[in-house]
């Protein structure tokens, strides 16, 4: 029997970038595929359907977007209690949670991240190419600076001016000490390999050039927990000067 591929489906989670992330695709009802004779073959973040060239159209096909439990709290529109479901149309060539039209109930244990419903009878002879881009969670970054330096005329700057910080002041950590706590005005997406880069500086009297007392600070963590005073989440990263 000869084939063609009908569905070349890749997902990408921002948050791993272009590096595989800890997702599969499964396919919701394997035994419907195998008795339409619909070839299922999957590697991690990427599937192919390959159908009988003869064969008569089949009905919508679902395939399940599943993930690891650190992937979960990493993606941007999971809900806890719905899995969303996704029907691009076959002219489609991207696609993502916000597309959701429906949901499913969640059940315990349940480790989807969504379903996708595709009709293949619409798709081009020729094949369709779908990517599914899922979205990193963003939160708020928090600096706690501590150390005698934390006591001075210190800032955090985003170089490339997208990101502004406020000074929250002095704030007691768990072990006794005090830090300065500077955190971004807006939510930050996460990355494993973010492409934000932040800088701490020390400022001086005019004309002098405010000093870089730690060029590239580190990125926002998975650590994250609600955001005091704010809705949504706030990663915290501790910094220590002198």
């Amino acid at each position: 029997m000869r084939y063609r591929v009908a569905l070349d489906l890749t997902v990408r989670h921002g948050f791993w970038g272009d590096a595989p992330a800890p997702l599969r695709i499964a396919a919701a009802d394997p035994g419907r595929l195998a008795r339409a004779d619909i070839v299922f073959k999957t590697d991690g973040t990427r599937a192919i359907l390959g159908l009988p060239e003869t064969a008569p159209p089949p009905a919508p096909v679902a395939l399940d977007i599943l993930a690891e439990p650190r992937a979960i709290a990493l993606t941007e529109g999971w809900q806890a209690d719905a899995v969303p479901v996704l029907t691009p149309g076959p002219g489609t060539s991207e696609t993502g949670l916000a597309d959701a039209t429906e949901t499913l109930p969640r059940g315990p244990g349940d480790a989807r991240i969504c379903r996708l419903v595709l009709d293949l009878a619409g798709a081009d002879p020729g094949g369709w190419t779908l990517r599914l881009s899922l979205e990193p969670v963003a939160a708020l970054w928090a600096y706690h600076v501590t150390g005698r330096g934390a006591d001075g005329p210190i800032r955090v700057i985003d170089p490339a001016d997208r990101i502004a910080f406020e000074d929250l002041g002095q704030t007691p950590l768990p072990d006794g000490r005090r830090a300065r706590v500077i955190r971004s005005t807006r939510p930050v997406a996460l990355a494993a390999r973010p492409s934000v880069r932040f800088r701490l500086e020390e400022t001086q009297p005019a004309p002098f050039d405010p000093i870089a007392l730690i060029p590239v600070l580190p990125a926002g963590g998975v650590n994250l927990r609600p955001a005091p005073g704010q809705d949504g989440l706030q990663s915290d990263i501790y910094v220590s000067l002198w």
